[in-house]
């Protein structure tokens, strides 16, 4: 069992803890704690500035991580952006090829039936010109063949009125009297008297001479005629055809202008509707 000690000893206990030896330690260790202290204060301080970087380098790692996130949104949105105007693209280049193939198509069909048309029409000018020269010609005969029944009737009955003149003024004068007429005549002129077969003879020559010198001029004349008229029709037909071609190509020129407008219109409204798009998303 440990000793008890006495009021003497805790008295020299305290009066040694006043001396010289004591003090030193004290400050000594007094110097120690404010160390300890200063250390950890340094520590703490060290600790909380540690922490504030960790804190720092979070909120910037997340600072990046949202940008980077952001950034990737905006191009992923941008890349959608293109990737839909360029399907657009594509289906505007495919509707206006299709429209091209289809203009084509019409203009192929439309010459086609041009084609055609003029071919028809070509075909009936030419059934009508044959059956107007067959008419013709058969008219012609026609007509020579009446020409000369009317001449022969007309010679005929010239012939029968020159008869009964010449029968009447015989009953009115003497036959001998004209013979003596006929006589002094020839002498007069100093030839022989032709018979009267050979003087008819010649008059009828004459007559047909006269005839066919008329009928040519008439021939001639009406050939004339006939190739001005062919010339004035093949010049008006020739005009027609000429001025529809015109009028047609104009109403195609045209129509082509006003496509051509309506496209670029219809750009300028998408290239609008694009430019609205960009300044929202911005």
């Amino acid at each position: 069992m440990k000793k008890k000690k006495g009021k003497g000893e805790k008295r020299k206990r305290r009066k040694k803890r006043g001396k010289g030896g004591r003090k030193e330690e004290k400050r000594r260790k007094k110097g120690e704690r404010k160390k300890r202290k200063e250390k950890e204060k340094e520590r703490r301080r060290e600790r909380r500035r540690k922490g504030r970087m960790k804190k720092k380098r979070e909120r910037r790692r997340e600072r990046r991580k949202r940008e980077r996130r952001k950034k990737r949104r905006r191009n992923e949105k941008g890349e959608k952006r293109e990737r839909r105007k360029k399907k657009e693209k594509e289906k505007e280049n495919r509707r206006e090829e299709k429209e091209k193939e289809k203009e084509r198509e019409v203009k192929g069909k439309k010459e086609e039936k041009e084609r055609k048309r003029k071919e028809k029409e070509r075909r009936r000018r030419k059934r009508k010109e044959k059956r107007r020269r067959k008419k013709k010609r058969r008219r012609e005969k026609e007509g020579e063949k009446e020409k000369k029944k009317r001449e022969k009737e007309e010679e005929k009955g010239e012939r029968e009125r020159r008869k009964k003149k010449k029968e009447k003024e015989e009953e009115k004068r003497g036959k001998g009297e004209r013979r003596e007429e006929e006589k002094e005549r020839e002498e007069r002129k100093g030839r022989r008297r032709k018979g009267k077969g050979e003087r008819r003879g010649e008059k009828e020559k004459e007559r047909e001479k006269e005839e066919e010198r008329r009928e040519k001029e008439k021939e001639k004349k009406r050939r004339k005629k006939k190739r001005e008229r062919t010339r004035e029709g093949e010049r008006k037909e020739n005009g027609k055809g000429e001025r529809r071609e015109k009028k047609r190509e104009r109403k195609e020129r045209k129509r082509r202008k006003k496509k051509r407008k309506e496209r670029r219109e219809k750009e300028k409204e998408k290239k609008k509707e694009g430019k609205g798009e960009r300044t929202r998303e911005e």
